[in-house]
């Protein structure tokens, strides 16, 4: 399928349905890498959120999102930064945490009642007396509790897993520097809204996100953090630039169906967004290296000394690059503009069905 003579669109952001979640038993988006079946792959969206099939061409401006614009024009990014699998959510979360999906390549592969065995990273940080937490907007939705092996055969989060409400409190304490814990994950959910995933209002994502982000940079502990902004996975949306290739983790292979397109974990999923936020960031610093999202354990297992998870994440770059320790240039960090949080003209922020065409 030719994209050429089509025209890129701008997404309304009342409605951002995505096209199609990239995925190893339909790897239409690909093309088997000619990049070429995005429009196709759009065809499985519902016709109320894609009437004219083509939001596999759409994109997002700084009306829209003005904060995550300014945020990757100020600080550090990348344009080879790529979903670890392709493949929908929860594998790729399995990849954030553990390195591996251990061959899951699908959202609605079932858990065991204890959860998966393998180990993941905060298991790393607890053997090394690390300490971490967890902080989440949702409670109906914290991916940690639904699956490590850790959280359910102890019964409770021991304190780790904790509301966002904490991570506020914190960073208003004149202390924080010396009350955060040394590593924190910190996820938006997936049951309230906030996700950016389809049918849900990109604006409104960004409007939870912002908080979270300007409380670090107006806080004591700005001076000695960095924070990583990324997705799991890509959604659909067109990309020209292919996945490339890895190891495989673990050797264990895909649970392929026969209706499954044949694949291995020994290449990549799309590109992904990317922002790091820091005081010691390099400005305006944009990384061609390409990396996975296993990029993040390799980053804590080098600045912790950890041993690596599998091969994919001891294969990364450990994304030094992105910072100079020599002087901060940024400890004072730069004001960030107004997030616009519902319509534009006179439409309600939460119609799934509104667009604008060029």
């Amino acid at each position: 399928m030719m994209l050429t003579a089509l025209t890129p669109m701008f997404l309304f952001r009342e409605r951002p349905a995505g096209p199609s979640h990239p995925s190893m038993s339909a790897r239409k988006p690909a093309g088997h890498f000619n990049m070429d079946g995005f429009l196709e792959a759009s065809t499985s969206v519902p016709h109320d959120f894609d009437p004219n099939g083509d939001r596999a061409i759409g994109y997002y401006d700084q009306t829209d999102l003005p904060v995550y614009y300014e945020l990757a024009a100020q600080f550090a990014t990348s344009d080879r930064w790529y979903s670890p699998v392709m493949t929908q959510t929860i594998p790729n979360r399995m990849y954030f945490f553990a390195g591996t999906s251990f061959g899951h390549i699908d959202n609605h592969d079932s858990v065991p009642s204890n959860g998966w065995p393998q180990p993941t990273i905060f298991d790393s940080l607890d053997n090394a007396k690390i300490p971490w937490k967890y902080y989440y907007l949702d409670p109906n939705s914290v991916f940690l509790a639904q699956w490590n092996t850790w959280f359910k055969n102890n019964g409770q989060d021991q304190g780790n897993v904790r509301s966002i409400n904490e991570w506020f409190s914190i960073l208003n304490d004149p202390n924080a520097d010396n009350l955060l814990p040394p590593v924190i994950f910190i996820e938006r959910g997936s049951t309230n809204g906030l996700d950016e995933h389809p049918e849900n209002n990109v604006t409104i994502g960004a409007g939870a996100a912002v908080p979270v982000i300007e409380a670090l940079m107006n806080s004591k502990a700005w001076q000695s953090s960095v924070m990583i902004f990324t997705y799991d996975e890509g959604g659909g949306l067109y990309d020209h630039v292919p996945p490339f290739g890895e190891p495989s983790p673990d050797g264990i292979k895909p649970m392929l169906t026969p209706s499954d397109v044949p694949g291995d974990f020994n290449f990549s999923g799309f590109r992904i967004p990317l922002i790091v936020i820091s005081p010691w960031v390099k400005p305006h610093f944009v990384s061609h290296v390409p990396r996975d999202a296993t990029a993040i354990l390799k980053l804590i297992e080098t600045r912790f000394n950890l041993p690596p998870l599998t091969k994919r994440d001891a294969a990364q770059d450990n994304m030094l690059e992105f910072f100079d320790f020599s002087s901060p240039a940024l400890i004072n960090p730069p004001p960030m503009p107004a997030q616009p949080v519902c319509a534009k003209g006179t439409s309600p922020c939460d119609d799934p069905r509104l667009e604008r065409h060029p």
